[in-house]
């Protein structure tokens, strides 16, 4: 079976006012950027054999791929 890992976005302003986001793109608060800066994968993910992982990202601005997570590729179209 193929592990899979999900990494939440960063918080946003509208996170703190309680407002749904769904497909809206607000950017990342300060907070959501300090956090996302943060992040840190356990070792076995970013040890040997980490070049085997492929990751997905959401097109959102407010979902960057966090440094700690390395190249990525958008699941369908992107804005970016």
């Amino acid at each position: 079976m193929t592990p899979l890992v999900l990494i939440r976005h960063g918080a946003t302003d509208w996170n703190a006012d309680g407002r749904i986001q769904g497909r809206s793109d607000p950017p990342l608060s300060a907070a959501g950027r300090r956090a996302v800066a943060a992040w840190r994968l356990p070792e076995e993910m970013t040890g040997p054999g980490a070049e085997d992982w492929t990751w997905l990202t959401s097109p959102l601005e407010r979902a960057p791929p966090p440094p700690c997570c390395g190249p990525s590729r958008p699941p369908g179209p992107s804005r970016r």
